[in-house]
């Protein structure tokens, strides 16, 4: 299994905390977890090959949904 490394989980937990939305960007080659907000630029959280993206995106949202959860007391 893939994990997320550091600057990733702090990524995560905090654009979730400030209310961000993560969403999933296909490439051919590569692909990005971006975290969006109204009005504001999106913000890449992760990016990977295609390959290991699935199980990446997995962990993140994960840890996203906890780090919402802490926050708001609901995903």
């Amino acid at each position: 299994m893939e994990s997320l490394t550091r600057p990733v989980l702090d990524r995560i937990r905090r654009y979730a905390k400030e209310g961000w939305e993560p969403h999933a960007r296909y490439g051919h080659d590569s692909c990005l977890l971006v975290a969006v907000a109204n009005g504001q630029i999106p913000v890449v959280i992760l990016r990977s090959a295609r390959k290991e993206f699935s199980e990446l995106r997995s962990a993140a949202m994960v840890e996203w949904l906890r780090a919402r959860k802490r926050v708001f007391g609901r995903a």
